[in-house]
C-alpha cells in the first residue's frame, strides 16, 4: 500500500514546523520533527517501508526499533484522522 497527502489538506511551515488541517474538523496538529518529515515525503506516494528506510536515513542517532514504530504510529494517526490516502 502506497500513501499519499490528501490534497484538500492544508498545511502551513512556519519557521520548519510543519502544522495540518484537519479537513471538516478544522482541528489543527503540529507535526515534531519526524511527523514533519514524513508529511513532506507523502508529497510523493510511498509504502511504508519506503517511509521507514528515509526517516532511518534522516535520523541516524536514533534508534532504529524506536523510529520504525514512530514511523508507523504517525501514518496510522494520518490515516485515522484522515489526512492521507491510499494511492494505487
Amino acid at each position: 500500500m502506497r500513501y499519499g497527502q490528501r490534497p484538500d489538506v492544508s498545511a502551513t511551515e512556519i519557521d520548519g514546523d510543519v502544522f495540518l488541517v484537519e479537513p471538516g474538523t478544522e482541528e489543527v496538529f503540529y507535526l515534531n520533527a519526524v511527523a514533519g518529515g514524513l508529511w513532506r515525503a507523502l508529497a510523493e506516494p510511498m509504502t511504508l517501508a519506503e517511509l521507514t528506510a528515509l526517516m532511518r536515513d534522516a535520523f541516524p542517532e536514533r534508534v532504529a526499533a524506536d523510529l520504525d514504530a514512530d514511523v508507523a504510529a504517525t501514518i496510522e494517526e494520518f490515516a485515522r484522522r484522515r489526512l492521507v490516502i491510499n494511492v494505487p
